[in-house]
């Protein structure tokens, strides 16, 4: 058994010399840089980075899980109210204080029926919606359509 570990021993000591070798060889102008995955990935809008995807009730039901942050989802505008509108994961029915309002760029040009993607910084207070919901959604770009 002692025999084992001393050729395991000498083994490993033979490969790392062979290592450390070969890595002091290398001339710096046979390095290739890495290139980063994000800069070789397209991405659906340059200046908004892609997070994960939520629907409206899973942020609404959980919001203090979500409070100041960056989110994702997707939903249904209900209601157009002046300043903000009200989505929702449902395209139509009655409004609760689970339908998220929503403000920022682009909520002027929204068609109900339609399906969209929205993300923005999640925020309590500030907004005083008529659903009675005391968080919304800051819009960091225009919600985009869904097919």
């Amino acid at each position: 058994m002692k025999r084992f570990f001393v050729t395991v021993i000498i083994i490993l000591g033979i490969l790392g010399l062979l290592f450390y070798v070969f890595s002091r060889s290398s001339s710096p102008d046979k390095v290739i840089p890495a290139t980063p995955l994000e800069s070789s990935m397209p991405s659906p809008s340059a200046s908004v980075p892609l997070l994960p995807l939520h629907t409206i009730g899973q942020v609404t039901r959980h919001a203090t899980n979500f409070d100041g942050q960056q989110v994702r989802m997707q939903g249904y505008m209900l209601v157009s109210e002046k300043g903000y509108v009200i989505f929702s994961d449902e395209s139509g029915g009655a409004i609760s204080s689970f339908d998220l309002p929503v403000a920022g760029p682009g909520i002027d040009t929204l068609t109900f029926k339609q399906k969209y993607e929205l993300q923005g910084k999640f925020i309590y207070g500030g907004l005083n919606a008529s659903n009675h919901n005391l968080y919304h959604l800051e819009l960091s770009a225009s919600p985009q359509t869904v097919k």
